[in-house]
This record gives structure tokens, C-alpha cells and sequence, in this order.
């Protein structure tokens, strides 16, 4: 996906105000989010599931998801290495979780009300990194099969889905880049006197990103042409070799004049993307030390709005699509190195996740002198 050279300009899409423990204000003026705008076009994705303020209502029964992959075995195998069947268990989530414990992450995370459960059980029964979850629950399976495909006890798909053995409703939703939104396009919330409010911090701009991005390039590739190529039930984007084609990372100049040039390649939304404290860091190795040269990132500060303290995007200095970054490189540097991060400096620093699960290191370049 090679974005246009104009600017990408990303109109973030924001939430009408939505509160666990008070009613709705009827003063909020915010435009409805493609969440909302999907839970009331389409029956696959209930209201009450909207930006995460409620578990996943409407999927009827639940088989576990290995009584799919009898007939499925290729897409079983698939969203078994995939970081959706992880969602709930990893251990960046579970880290993050103990800092910030809210329902609201769990919703979306173990989607399926009795693993959303079990998640809360689990915290609230020590600091244990795994989660102390029980056999067979569904926070196991994270994203499952029936959070897409099982609405009111009915199985929906993109296809027909005849010789498998159960009747299918075609759900052209599927193929749809609003279906991803529903989860990968939301804002933050704040926490006051018990009650839960959102807020217009945009903790995710996936859908808005790709949707300026679609709207510059005239590309009409969409999130499932990339992350679901064929397809493909693993949903890869951030795997090494994904992350490693998904960046180019070239020199201009000589002597002690080397420019180093990073760019998105062929990618179709600001790069790094997903949770707001994920960034890419560009290092020079000097002298057998490490320096660092820039942050590709979202930073966050607090603003006086008319006497509320409010959480915005302060800067944003991630990659966009076909415009390369250009950083000077220090003289005595040999080596320019580019990581990816899953997390942010607090997650590293407080060392419960192992280092390769937070940090991966995307590209390593000899500095031509």
C-alpha cells in the first residue's frame, strides 16, 4: 500500500460520550465513531458492545473454537499463532492490565462475557504473570472464532460456507474495514467518583488513518486485502517479517554528512499504528554505545479545556505513508538500528515482560562512511 506523496491528513473520528454508571449527557456534540455508526447499521455488532463499555452480547452458543477447526483446519491453525487468540493472555496485555485493571479492556480483549469474567476473577486473585485462569475458559481464545462468526447462535461469513456441515448467513460485513474498526478504532476514558466516561483521546486510529490514507492514494486495498490476504486467519501485523517489509531504511550524503532516510513501504496507515504508547526508535551505535536518534511516536499532555485537565495528542511523529523521515546521523556513528515497541518506557522499565516480547529489533544498517 504506497501512500500518495501529498499529506496524509488524519481526521481522528470521535465518540459521542459514553458513561458506565451515569446516564448519557445529552449535551455531547461529538461525532459517532464507526463503532457506533456500525452497531446501528449492522446486527453483527450490538450497540452494547460499543468502544468496549460492555462485553459482546448476541453470539449465542459458544463451541470452543477447535470444534471449528475440524472442518476449518487451515484458518484454525492460523488464528492458533495468531496475537487475536492471545489477546487476553499475552503477557504485554496482562502487564498492562495490573497497571490499569478496567473492565473496559478486558471487553475487548475476552470479548465473551464468561472469559471477561474469569480475566477479572484472575486479577483480582494476585500479582501471577500468567493469568491463573481456569482450563477451559474462553479468555483463553482472546479474539475467537465465534467473536466474528457466531451472532444469535448462527454462524455468518463472507461465503456460503455449504459442505460444512451447519447453515451459514452471508455477512458482507466480513469485508468490510468497519468490522475491524469496531476494535481497532477507539477512544480513552476517564475514571470519576466509580463512574467510567469516554474521552476524545484517541487511544487507536487505525480505521481514520487508513481511511485518509485510502482517500490520498486513491488505493482501494482494505485492512482484510493485507492482514487477511487469501484469506488468512493469522491477522499479521507486527511480526518480524511483517515489520521488516513494512520499513526501508537508506543513507544519503557521505563523510560526516550521512543522512539517514526512513519510510514506510507499502503500508496503508501512519507506521508504527494500534495502541497509542507502540512506537519505532532509530539508534546510532557509537563507540560501542547507544544512542538514541529519534522516536517515530504519539506523545500525550495534559491541556486546560475551560477548567478540565484533558488528555490529548500532543505530538505525533510517526511514519507517514510516502513521506520519508529524514535524521542526521552523528559522525562517529557505525551502526543506525530501528526498533519496534510494543509497549511504552514505563513497561520496560518495570521488567515483567521479557524484553523480546516488548522490543524487536526491525533493522540493523551499516553506516557508509
Amino acid at each position: 500500500m504506497r501512500g500518495a506523496g501529498a499529506v496524509l491528513r488524519v481526521v481522528v473520528v470521535v465518540v459521542a460520550a459514553n458513561v458506565v454508571g451515569a446516564a448519557p449527557s445529552s449535551s455531547s456534540s461529538l461525532m459517532a465513531s464507526p463503532s457506533s455508526l456500525m452497531a446501528s447499521s449492522s446486527s453483527l455488532w450490538p450497540s452494547s458492545f460499543l468502544q468496549g463499555m460492555a462485553p459482546l452480547v448476541g453470539v449465542g452458543p459458544l463451541p470452543p473454537s477447535s470444534s471449528c477447526g475440524a472442518c476449518h483446519p487451515d484458518e484454525y491453525v492460523q488464528w492458533q499463532g495468531s496475537r487475536h487468540r492471545a489477546a487476553a493472555t499475552n503477557d504485554v496485555f496482562v502487564d498492562g492490565l495490573r497497571q490499569e485493571p478496567h473492565r473496559r479492556c478486558v471487553n475487548c480483549h475476552a470479548p465473551i462475557p464468561q472469559g471477561a469474567r474469569d480475566v477479572e476473577r484472575a486479577l483480582a486473585s494476585g500479582p501471577t504473570t500468567p493469568l491463573s485462569l481456569p482450563p477451559t475458559s474462553a479468555a483463553h481464545e482472546g479474539i475467537s472464532c465465534a467473536v466474528c462468526h457466531v451472532r444469535d447462535g448462527i454462524v455468518v461469513g463472507a461465503g456460503s460456507g455449504r459442505g460444512y456441515g451447519h447453515d451459514v448467513r452471508v455477512a458482507a460485513e466480513l469485508k468490510s474495514p468497519t468490522f475491524c474498526a469496531a476494535c481497532h478504532e477507539f477512544v480513552g476514558h476517564e475514571v470519576k467518583d466509580g463512574v467510567t466516561t469516554l474521552s476524545a483521546l484517541p487511544m487507536q486510529s487505525t480505521f481514520s488513518e487508513w481511511m485518509a490514507w485510502r482517500d490520498h492514494s486513491g488505493d482501494a486495498r482494505t485492512c482484510q486485502h493485507c492482514h487477511m490476504p487469501e484469506g488468512r486467519h493469522d491477522f499479521d501485523g507486527t511480526s518480524v517479517a511483517v515489520l521488516r517489509q513494512s520499513l526501508d531504511v537508506a543513507f544519503d550524503g557521505d563523510g560526516d554528512d550521512v543522512v539517514v532516510v526512513v519510510a514506510a513501504v507499502d503500508v496503508g496507515h501512519l507506521f508504527p499504528t494500534g495502541d497509542v504508547f507502540r512506537h519505532l526508535t532509530l539508534w546510532a551505535d557509537i563507540a560501542g554505545q547507544r544512542r538514541e536518534l529519534f522516536r517515530f511516536e504519539r506523545r500525550t499532555a495534559l491541556v486546560d479545556d475551560h477548567g478540565r485537565p484533558t488528555q490529548v495528542i500532543a505530538t505525533d511523529t510517526r511514519l507517514v505513508p510516502g513521506e520519508p523521515r529524514r535524521v542526521a546521523v552523528p559522525a562517529d556513528a557505525t551502526t543506525v538500528v530501528v526498533t519496534y515497541h510494543r509497549a511504552d518506557d514505563r513497561a520496560e522499565a518495570r521488567g515483567r515482560v521479557s524484553h523480546d516480547d516488548l522490543v524487536v529489533e526491525v533493522l540493523r544498517r551499516a553506516v557508509p562512511r
